[in-house]
């Protein structure tokens, strides 16, 4: 089998990689990745990948696209524009990206000379929009959520059409999606991000002993370890998830991407458990409506106590401070 990853030397992408390049179910993988931002950390340090390629491209180039698509099987689509950066002028960017880089990648793999069966698409909890629940109707409010949720709508509608060689709508040649809403994603490796809500906390802790807190951090979000979401994701990938309509709900419900749901204090408090001191709270009070998103079948801070020390222990030990 061979795979492409899109946006494969990012934070949740590399983590993709490096398990399907372990597998032996898989027999190439090819990354395709603008490394925007100098994210070249994925190229360096780590276990040698020994069935990885890499390819510096952009999503939006067509062509290149085209010619990185021969022959491939299977799709993971984790590139994209995130919230770590919040310009007025970004808004266009996750447009052009998230949106019509979606739609660019589905429309090649209509091609009848198209060999890919399956598209699995990183979409996004935030499709939901502030104050709502896991497996409500979708109310993105967002610029970053509504371009998620409109690359959401041009993979669906792959179930019915032409791809991997088929000519017709339903046929046997039918790409088949995949589609992924994940929670906020924490902990170590190489490409971290440092902007979600978990890891920021750690880092701030690392860094200077202080965390900042927006508002009384009563706000609830749900969140999945990394090495949790990247095991699902290879197993969306080698066949191993249910297809077609969002999948994003927690194990109880056929799905366990999302696995707790914290308030923002419950991970402050979290974060000096495991560090064992008390940390200095500096809460940040902005004129923002942070919003809450819940789910009744998530774990709460007991439960997720094991995994945020995890987190912990692995910034601490990659930290050189």
């Amino acid at each position: 089998m061979n795979i492409l990853v899109t946006g494969g030397a990012g934070y949740i992408g590399s983590a993709v990689v490096e398990r399907l390049d372990r597998d032996h179910r898989v027999g190439s993988v090819l990354v395709a990745d603008s490394l925007s931002g100098s994210r070249t950390a994925f190229l360096f340090g780590g276990p040698r990948l020994a069935k990885t390629r890499f390819r510096e491209t952009n999503i939006l180039d067509t062509h290149e696209m085209a010619s990185l698509l021969r022959g491939v099987d299977v799709v993971v689509h984790a590139a994209a524009v995130t919230r770590h950066t919040q310009f007025y002028f970004e808004d266009v960017v996750y447009e052009q990206v998230n949106r019509w880089g979606t739609a660019a990648l589905c429309n090649l793999l209509r091609e009848k000379e198209s060999t890919v069966r399956r598209l699995i698409y990183l979409s996004t909890t935030s499709v939901y929009g502030k104050d709502a629940e896991v497996g409500s109707t979708p109310s993105p409010t967002d610029p970053y959520a509504i371009s998620k949720f409109e690359g959401e709508r041009y993979v669906e509608s792959l179930a019915g059409g032409a791809g991997a060689g088929g000519s017709g709508v339903g046929g046997s040649g039918a790409v088949e999606p995949v589609i992924l809403r994940l929670a906020q994603v924490f902990g170590y490796n190489p490409c971290v991000r440092t902007d979600t809500v978990v890891n920021s906390l750690i880092l701030g802790a690392l860094q200077s002993g202080q965390v900042h807190i927006y508002g009384q951090g009563g706000q609830r979000k749900v969140f999945a370890e990394l090495a949790h979401v990247a095991d699902r994701v290879v197993d969306a990938a080698l066949g191993e998830w249910p297809s077609g309509r969002p999948v994003g709900l927690s194990a109880a419900s056929g799905a366990d991407i999302l696995q707790y749901e914290l308030s923002v204090r419950d991970v402050a408090d979290l974060v000096e458990r495991a560090l064992g001191r008390t940390l200095d709270r500096i809460h940040v009070s902005r004129d923002i409506n942070y919003g809450s998103l819940v789910s009744n079948q998530a774990a709460g801070p007991d439960e997720a106590a094991p995994a945020i020390a995890a987190a912990v222990a692995g910034f601490q030990e990659a930290y050189r401070l």
